[in-house]
């Protein structure tokens, strides 16, 4: 999963919470104020919601609105202590993980995954030029050729014409290409 998709995960909870308040503020504007919307009042996070709706639509003790917001002042630090609790659990899980992999992991191949695509076959690290020649791909998934019987002939990767530095290029010459190829070359 990426990063975005987490954080969509974890903040689905917290969403939910604020929507039940959402809509418990809505119900005190059409319906009045009930014993349930003055107890969502103090609740820390409906508060935010409830207590304004019941500021604007009726009449509140200031006893209920210093009693409101001293609750979710004191939530506060209760709500930051449990996520300060559970941000290091996962951090001190995936510190626990590296160690482990690096210390009784396996060493993993050049295709760990089995990916079908031209650059899983490349050492890792790959060199600076990824091939040394330029492949010919016959498939979609040219790794997967014997296997999924795709395609009509065969990726291969030539080890022919490697230059001095360890790369190559497929070349002809001009006499090879014809009349047509060499004027298009010189334009």
């Amino acid at each position: 999963m990426s990063r975005a998709e987490d954080l969509q995960v974890l903040a689905l909870p917290l969403c939910l919470i604020a929507i039940g308040g959402y809509r418990q503020a809505v119900m005190a504007l059409s319906g009045g104020i009930s014993p349930a919307i003055r107890l969502a009042s103090y609740i820390p996070f409906w508060s935010p919601f409830v207590m304004l709706t019941r500021l604007t639509v009726g009449h509140v003790d200031p006893w209920e609105l210093v009693l409101s917001f001293g609750l979710l002042a004191a939530s506060i630090p209760i709500v930051a202590v449990i996520a300060v609790r559970v941000y290091s659990a996962g951090v001190l899980l995936f510190a626990i993980n590296v160690w482990r992999s690096r210390t009784r992991g396996s060493i993993a191949g050049p295709n760990p995954w089995d990916g079908p695509t031209l650059e899983w076959s490349v050492p890792s690290p790959p060199p600076p030029y990824n091939c040394a020649t330029l492949p010919i791909v016959a498939s979609r998934h040219p790794l997967w050729e014997n296997n999924l019987d795709e395609g009509s002939g065969r990726t291969g990767i030539p080890s022919d014409l490697l230059l001095d530095e360890g790369r190559g290029t497929r070349a002809t010459h001009a006499r090879e290409a014809g009349a047509g190829a060499t004027s298009a070359a010189k334009l």
